[in-house]
């Protein structure tokens, strides 16, 4: 229960579980539009589903966070890295050389023991500066986990909620399908027990959510959101002042 309770906190709410109940809502509306008398419930069964509820609520958001970590590789490998590490390469242009000089100077006094690379050095040898400016980045992250930060964590838990989202686009495919799949059985199966203006409506909508999944839902959607964070999270060296 105490696990299913952390669904309340605000980043496992939005990158966690949002994900989850989008890709289940095609189950809901196809219920309630094709059989309403399967909502009506007793007052007596109340408790019972509500805590199923929690407990599908729960498994939902920890699918969406698999699917995510899972993917999450594959994205990086097609973004060339983590959109943080690139903004303080010599060669990305993310960033005016004037503030990226300034966030490289703030990130050096907060891990002065790392061997900064020159431009030389990235040139040479790129991936052994790649890994000094993720080094860097996760110092940074590690001081920023203050509350005080808002933006941050809200920023954080955007690109959470497209990476989690990216992650369940085929669950969230094969579900659209599946109920299509039940409710045109049904009618071919039991005529009348849906009405053509139902079966139409539902229709409509699995195409405009199968249209959310295709259109939206894509790689360049959660990169946007990474970089996002990234800009955030280097703003942060502005705000806090110089780094002890």
């Amino acid at each position: 229960m105490g696990e299913i309770l952390k669904i309340s906190d605000s980043y496992t709410r939005v990158a966690r579980l949002y994900p989850g109940v989008i890709a289940a809502v095609p189950v809901v509306w196809t219920v309630a539009l094709a059989a309403p008398k399967l909502l009506e419930f007793s007052i007596a069964s109340t408790t019972v589903l509500a805590l199923l509820g929690a407990a599908v609520l729960y498994a939902l958001a920890s699918i969406a966070r698999s699917r995510g970590k899972i993917l999450e590789p594959k994205l990086l490998e097609s973004w060339g890295g983590w959109p943080t590490t690139a903004m303080l390469r010599y060669r990305n242009d993310t960033l005016d050389a004037y503030t990226k000089a300034r966030y490289r100077a703030a990130l050096k006094n907060l891990c002065p023991t790392l061997p900064w690379p020159t431009e030389d050095d990235e040139r040479r040898e790129p991936a052994e500066a790649d890994m000094v400016y993720r080094s860097a980045t996760l110092a940074l992250i590690e001081q920023r986990r203050d509350p005080k930060y808002k933006l941050l964590h809200r920023e954080n838990a955007s690109y959470g909620f497209r990476r989690n989202l990216h992650g369940l686009k085929p669950i969230g495919i094969a579900i659209i399908l599946v109920c299509a799949l039940a409710i045109g059985g049904a009618w071919q199966l039991w005529p009348g027990t849906v009405s053509i203006d139902t079966l139409a409506l539902i229709g409509v909508v699995d195409i405009a959510m199968l249209a959310f999944w295709l259109a939206v839902a894509k790689r360049s959607y959660v990169r946007q959101a990474a970089v996002e964070y990234g800009l955030a999270l280097f703003r942060t060296l502005d705000e806090a002042g110089p780094t002890p």
